[in-house]
C-alpha cells in the first residue's frame, strides 16, 4: 500500500503542477482534493481536512460544485479525517483551509506528495 500511496502521491503532484502551470483553477482544486486523498492514505488527517477546505473554496470562488460522480471521493475523505480527529479539529483544520490562498494550499499539497515519495 506505501508503494501505491507513494505513486499516487507523484502522479497526482506532476498533474497539479501542469495544472498550475497552465491556470487551470478548477483542475487545480481537484489535483489539492486528490492529494487530501493520499494524505488520508498516510494518516495525515488535519493536513486531508486543509486541504480539502482549501479546494472547497476555490470551487466555492469558481462557482463549481462536484458532480453527483465525483462526490463519493471527497465525502469519503472527509468522513475519515473527520471521524479521526473529531468534528472540532476536523473543523479548524478545514477553516485553515479555506482561509489559505490557493497557493499555499497547492505548495502544501505538493509538500506533502514529496514526503510521500
Amino acid at each position: 500500500a506505501q508503494c501505491n500511496t507513494a505513486e499516487a502521491a507523484a502522479r497526482n503532484a506532476e498533474a497539479l503542477r501542469h495544472r498550475r502551470e497552465a491556470g487551470d483553477r478548477l483542475g487545480i482544486a481537484q489535483g489539492v482534493e486528490a492529494l487530501a486523498r493520499v494524505a488520508v492514505a498516510l494518516g495525515e488527517q488535519e493536513r486531508a481536512a486543509v486541504l480539502l477546505g482549501a479546494a472547497a473554496a476555490e470551487r466555492q470562488a469558481l462557482g463549481i460544485a462536484l458532480m453527483a460522480d465525483e462526490q463519493a471521493v471527497p465525502d469519503t475523505t472527509v468522513a475519515t479525517a473527520r471521524s479521526s480527529l473529531g468534528d472540532i479539529r476536523f473543523g479548524s483544520a478545514w477553516m485553515r483551509g479555506q482561509l489559505s490562498s490557493v497557493e499555499q494550499a497547492v505548495n502544501e499539497a505538493l509538500t506533502l506528495a514529496s514526503e510521500a515519495q
